[in-house]
C-alpha cells in the first residue's frame, strides 16, 4: 500500500480508538503507531509517526520537531498546528492555543482531540466575564470614571512569551511563509510562458570587485536550453539564486548534469531537487527532472535524490565508464538530444558532449591536457572550457599544467579542433584576474576564432548566434561585442555593444 494511504488509514484508526472520548487510552494508540511504523519504511512517513508517538505521550515539543523534519509530507500542517496548540495550552497561552487548534481543524475538521481542546478553552471564563459577574449587583455610576484620561494604546495583559513559545511561533511563522512563497512561485509559473529560445547562459562566477580567498575554486553553473529542453551543468553554490534572478524557474529544467565530485560543482543540487519536490506537491502532474551524475556524486547523493513516485523511478543516472567500452559513452536525453561523456585526468572528472539539433557542444572542466581530449571533442562547433589558471611556463608552451587546462592545454586542443565559438570559463584566482588578458592572447593566436571569457551573466543565443548586451538586453553580432571589466579585478564582466562604448 502507498505510504500516503497508510497514513490516511492510520488517522482513521486513531479516530476509532478514541471512541468519542477526549481522554483516549494511550496503550492501544501507541501499539497502533508501532504497527504503522513497521508498515511505512520510507521517509518522511516514519519521522511523522515518531512525532505521533511523542505527541500521544504528551511530549509535544519533541512531536513538533519530528513533524517539522517530515515537512515534505503533504498534510504536515495539521500535525504541526495541533502540536503547537497543545504547547501553547501547556504554557497558559489560551488565545494562541485556540488559534492554532482552529488552524489544525481547517486541515482535519473531525479530529476529536483538537475539537475537545477548542471546546475546553472556549468555555473557560475570561477576565471580562468574571468582572461582569462581580459587578452585576452594582448600579453603574456615570461619574465614576470622568476624571480618568483615556489611554491611547491599551496595555497588553498577555504575559511575555517564553523562549519556547517564541521558538514555536517562529517555526510556525516560517512554515506559513514558506507555504505562501511556494504558492506565489506556482502562480507565477502558471501565468508566465516558458522560454522558447535556444541559449546558453553562465550563472556563476566572479561578480564582486574584490580578491577572493587565495586559490579558491572557480564557481560553476551553466544553463543550456535547446529544442525546449533545459539542461543544467554543475549547479554550484548560489546557482539557484542566480537562476531565479535571471528569470528562470525550476520547471524550465529537464536534466541536471554533474561532472565532478566537488562542492563547487554540486552545492545547489539537493536544494534544486527539494524545491522541485515541493512544487510538485502543489500540482496534479509532476515535473520530473533527470539527474546524470558523476559516479562518486551518485553514490553519495542518491539517498537524498531517491525517487518516491513511479514517474521518477528512472530519473537518477550514474555516468559510469565501462572497461569494455571505448571510454566514451553516449546516452539519449530525449528524442533530439544525446549526452556523450568520457573520463578526464587527473581527478577523475568527466567531460561531456551535448549533441543537439543545431549544435554540438563540448564541455570540460577540472582536468589537464590529454591527447584523448581532441578525439572525444571532435566535431564540436561550440567549446566551453574550464580554464583554471596560467603560468609563465604554460604561456610559453614549455610545459602543460598538471591540474588544469591552462593556456597550453587550449592551444594544444585548437591544433586538432576547429570550433566556431570558444567560451573560456571557470578561471581560478591563483594568478590573479586574467580573464580578459587570457582570451586576448587566445584571440591573437587564433584570429578567425570567436572567443569570449564566459563568466557570470554571459548569454549566448544559439539560434543567431549572438551575445546579449549587458546594458540594453539586445542581441549583438558576436564580432562587435566589447567585453569590459569596469569595476576592477574579479568584478562582473559586461558584454556591450559598440554604441555603449565611446
Amino acid at each position: 500500500m502507498d505510504p500516503q494511504d497508510l497514513i490516511d488509514h492510520y488517522i482513521k484508526a486513531v479516530a476509532e480508538l478514541q471512541d468519542n472520548s477526549p481522554e483516549p487510552h494511550l496503550d492501544p494508540i501507541c501499539q497502533l503507531i508501532d504497527v504503522y511504523h513497521a508498515k511505512c519504511p520510507e521517509q518522511p512517513y516514519q519521522t511523522l509517526l515518531e512525532g505521533e508517538k511523542a505527541f500521544w505521550n504528551k511530549d509535544f515539543e519533541t512531536a513538533l520537531k519530528k513533524y517539522l523534519e517530515a515537512k515534505s509530507f503533504p498534510n504536515v500542517q495539521f500535525f504541526c498546528f495541533r502540536a503547537s496548540a497543545f504547547i501553547s495550552e501547556k504554557m497558559g497561552h489560551q488565545d494562541q492555543a485556540v488559534e492554532y487548534a482552529r488552524r489544525a481543524l481547517a486541515y482535519c475538521p473531525n479530529d476529536l482531540l483538537t475539537t475537545s481542546l477548542v471546546n475546553k478553552l472556549s468555555s473557560t471564563p475570561q477576565p471580562t466575564d468574571e468582572l461582569n459577574q462581580i459587578l452585576k449587583d452594582y448600579q453603574p455610576s456615570p461619574t465614576l470614571f470622568n476624571e480618568e484620561e483615556p489611554c491611547e494604546t491599551p496595555p497588553s495583559l498577555k504575559p511575555p512569551p517564553t523562549k519556547t513559545s517564541c521558538l514555536a511561533h517562529k517555526i510556525q511563522e516560517h512554515l506559513q511563509d514558506e507555504e505562501e512563497t511556494l504558492k506565489k512561485y506556482q502562480k507565477h509559473l502558471e501565468e508566465r510562458s516558458s522560454p522558447k529560445e535556444d541559449f546558453l547562459t553562465v550563472l556563476n562566477g566572479w561578480k564582486e570587485c574584490q580578491n577572493p580567498y587565495p586559490y579558491s575554486s572557480a564557481r560553476t553553473g551553466i544553463f543550456l536550453r535547446t529544442a525546449e529542453y533545459g539542461i543544467v551543468i554543475n549547479p554550484g553554490r548560489h546557482f539557484l539564486d542566480h537562476f531565479h534572478d535571471a528569470g528562470y524557474l525550476v520547471p524550465d529544467i529537464d536534466a541536471v548534469i554533474v561532472t565532478q565530485n566537488s562542492p563547487h560543482c554540486l552545492e545547489d543540487l539537493i536544494a534544486l531537487h527539494q524545491l522541485n519536490e515541493q512544487l510538485n506537491e502543489l500540482t496534479t502532474k509532476r515535473h520530473v527532472i533527470q539527474y546524470y551524475l558523476h559516479p562518486s556524486v551518485h553514490r553519495e547523493h542518491a539517498p537524498f535524490l531517491k525517487s518516491k513516485y513511479k514517474e521518477e523511478r528512472h530519473a537518477l543516472h550514474s555516468l559510469e565508464i565501462f572497461e569494455n567500452s571505448s571510454n566514451y559513452e553516449l546516452i539519449p536525453l530525449n528524442a533530439d538530444i544525446s549526452l556523450g561523456y568520457f573520463s578526464c585526468s587527473p581527478h577523475h572528472c568527466l567531460g561531456i558532449v551535448l549533441e543537439c539539433p543545431r549544435h554540438k557542444l563540448g564541455y570540460i572542466s577540472g582536468c589537464s591536457w590529454s591527447p584523448m581530449l581532441p578525439l572525444h571533442l571532435k566535431g564540436c562547433d561550440i567549446l566551453c572550457l574550464g580554464i583554471g589558471y596560467a603560468t609563465q611556463e604554460d604561456l610559453t608552451l614549455q610545459k602543460h599544467l598538471h591540474d588544469c587546462l591552462g593556456f597550453y592545454g587550449i592551444t594544444s586542443l585548437l591544433e586538432h579542433l576547429d570550433p566556431k565559438i570558444l567560451l573560456c570559463t571557470e578561471f581560478s584566482n591563483q594568478m590573479g584576474d586574467i580573464r580578459l588578458e587570457f582570451v586576448q592572447e587566445v584571440r591573437k593566436n587564433n584570429p578567425t576564432l570567436i572567443a569570449f571569457p564566459a563568466d557570470f551573466g554571459f548569454y549566448l543565443d544559439l539560434q543567431k548566434p549572438s551575445v546579449r548586451c549587458s546594458a540594453s538586453d539586445k542581441l549583438l553580432d558576436m564580432q562587435h561585442v566589447k567585453v569590459t571589466r569596469a569595476q576592477g579585478s574579479f568584478s562582473k564582466l559586461h558584454f556591450l555593444s559598440e554604441e555603449c562604448v565611446l
